[in-house]
């Protein structure tokens, strides 16, 4: 296959494609060529592989087809998914950035690490075995969770851990990246008062901020149907003050609220469960709601 791309800032590309690599490739003006990423390169396309993998996504376009985490091997992967493919395959995107997960086990996948100590918040499993599959991993506990530490491979770090449950209950329910609640203890108890649930986090220290989100399983909810809840924020003298009263329709709730600031919060929601509950701080920058 032979074509020619007319692209930004008055750029051609002429390119000859044949047997899943680049033959040739001309690019006019010249200073332009180090803009070009040849995602056709082994390295390139397991690169890919794993990183649709680690998202949850499906892997198309011909590199091959990933449906359902049942990758088929090409050209470029096949060697690489004879080696490694278990650590992708029938998995789900798990706990943490980087990582998949099947039943009990977790595979995290460092993609080009540098070497840096990698921590990996808590999460309600114990560990009870952990290895590293490329590279030299250790893991080790700290307060907050686990720590990966170590020598990388070439290209994609791969360490498996395995915990005494399976991992499918908690994967979906844990705080989103960036959360001040992220790796931080959640208890979840019900009001003996009015029999609502009521979800209680310590931030590790007084935080300011100005958006929530949370989950609730609410099968069986019919349109127009509400669930009251509040978020609640802990004064100096223990007592709680509602800072957001509102309800939920469904089962997802997102609002941008005046700052709040406290060391302590909880959300109380007449809901079956609460599978999700972040808070993420006040950010100056941005424009007027």
């Amino acid at each position: 296959m032979e074509f020619k791309l007319h692209t930004n800032r008055n750029t051609t590309i002429e390119c000859s494609y044949r047997d899943g690599r680049v033959q040739s490739l001309k690019v006019n003006p010249p200073a332009r060529r180090a803009d070009i990423v040849d995602f056709s390169t082994p390295a390139e396309r397991i690169r890919t592989l794993v990183s649709v993998a680690l998202a949850d996504y499906n892997y198309l376009f011909d590199l091959p087809p990933m449906l359902d985490a049942q990758p088929s091997p090409g050209k470029s992967t096949a060697p690489w998914l004879a080696q490694f493919g278990h650590t992708l395959e029938g998995a789900k995107a798990g706990p943490w950035p980087n990582s998949v997960f099947r039943e009990n086990r977790v595979f995290v996948h460092l993609l080009d690490w540098n070497g840096e100590a990698v921590r990996l918040p808590s999460i309600p499993r114990k560990l009870i075995a952990a290895k590293a599959i490329t590279g030299t991993v250790e893991v080790a506990s700290y307060d907050g969770g686990l720590v990966l530490s170590g020598h990388p491979a070439a290209l994609d770090t791969i360490v498996q851990l395995e915990f005494d449950g399976p991992i499918e209950p908690i994967a979906r329910t844990l705080p989103s990246a960036g959360s001040l609640t992220l790796g931080k203890e959640r208890s979840i108890t019900r009001s003996a008062a009015d029999n609502r649930l009521v979800a209680h986090v310590a931030l590790g220290g007084v935080k300011t901020f100005d958006r929530f989100e949370f989950t609730i399983l609410n099968p069986g909810h019919l349109r127009g149907q509400a669930r009251p809840f509040e978020l609640q924020a802990m004064q100096t003298d223990g007592s709680w003050k509602p800072v957001y009263q509102g309800s939920v329709y469904g089962s997802i709730c997102a609002k941008r609220i005046d700052p709040v600031t406290a060391e302590t919060v909880r959300l109380v929601v007449d809901a079956p469960e609460i599978a999700q509950f972040d808070l993420f701080a006040e950010k100056r920058d941005r424009p007027p709601a």
